[in-house]
């Protein structure tokens, strides 16, 4: 892969366990595209929620795996013809730690968790939370009734789509630094430009992934195009559960333990390191440490905001 994702793959190379991985999929049904496209800020973060809760909550079942697990998560909204279809992206990890959390405990074979059973939980809680987040005026529509596209949508069958493992972790960093950081669309796709038309490659999914060609109008091609754009500020790759940045160091330590994983500890340490720790270990400076009483060590408690006058008015005197 690129330079431009090395640190990213370093990181995730020490993060990956030695088992299967599995590649889950949770779609938005095309009743709900309409809610999802008018709140996207909102309804992005409760289909982040509803889908993890989801993971969660059928692998704890004891009749499924019983065990805590991990995952990231990473949100996608396009097709391969730029139309709009939220849907999020899981890599799982073939296991997860017993509900004592002091043994690992692996998933069958080829098999991570029951689809009927995903998508009939993922669509009760996400049904849920948009029905709640409508009641509290955080999601509108004009000239349409939130209530009645959620009916609709509760009255047919979701589909949550479980892909077979990954060959390999190298299989699942080329996923993740090729997904990862992607745009809606990539230049080696754009074929040509003529006038006002705008021809690019794409995988028909229905007719056997076949390359085709699509022309169209440079404007309709720029308002599929910018409808992907994401609410200012949104995180779209997030991790759950045992890959949680607070525990993830330690949980994932635990679970190499438990594998008896050959780790280089050093290496594993070092891909979590923040600049202060870096420094310090290459120069035995700490600059958390008080300069005054060399005891005690600063805490982030706050990040302030970027306060600077916006562009326009740089320059400019204004009034108090």
């Amino acid at each position: 892969m690129g330079s431009v994702n090395a640190g990213f793959d370093m990181a995730r190379q020490a993060e990956l366990l030695p088992v299967q991985y599995f590649h889950v999929v949770f779609t938005v049904p095309d009743e709900l595209k309409d809610i999802f496209l008018c709140n996207k800020a909102i309804c992005y973060k409760l289909l982040f929620s509803a889908a993890a809760e989801t993971l969660k909550q059928v692998a704890q079942n004891p009749k499924h795996l019983g065990a805590h697990i991990g995952f990231i998560a990473v949100l996608h909204t396009w097709t391969q013809t730029l139309l709009f279809r939220p849907h999020l992206h899981f890599i799982v990890p073939g296991g997860g730690l017993n509900l004592d959390g002091n043994k690992w405990v692996s998933t069958v074979p080829g098999f991570l968790l029951p689809v009927r059973v995903l998508s009939l939980v993922f669509r009760g809680k996400l049904l849920d939370k948009l029905e709640k987040a409508a009641n509290q005026g955080q999601v509108r529509i004009p000239n349409k009734d939130v209530t009645t596209l959620l009916q609709q949508a509760a009255r047919k069958s979701w589909v949550v789509y479980s892909k077979p493992p990954f060959a390999g972790s190298d299989q699942v960093l080329r996923y993740l630094g090729r997904y990862t950081h992607r745009t809606a669309i990539s230049n080696n796709r754009l074929v040509q430009m003529s006038g006002r038309q705008l021809t690019f490659r794409y995988k028909d999914r229905a007719d056997n992934n076949k390359t085709k060609l699509l022309t169209l109008d440079a404007v309709d091609f720029l308002r599929r195009f910018l409808v992907h754009v994401l609410p200012s500020g949104f995180v779209s790759i997030r991790y759950y559960g045992l890959m949680a940045n607070c525990i993830k160091q330690e949980r994932i330590a635990l679970c190499r333990k438990l594998l008896n994983a050959n780790e280089d500890a050093e290496k594993l340490d070092t891909c979590f390191e923040t600049w202060e720790q870096l420094l310090k270990r290459l120069t035995g400076i700490d600059v958390t440490q008080c300069p005054v009483c060399n005891t005690g060590h600063m805490v982030l408690k706050h990040i302030i905001p970027d306060i600077r006058r916006p562009w326009y008015l740089r320059g400019r005197a204004t009034s108090p």
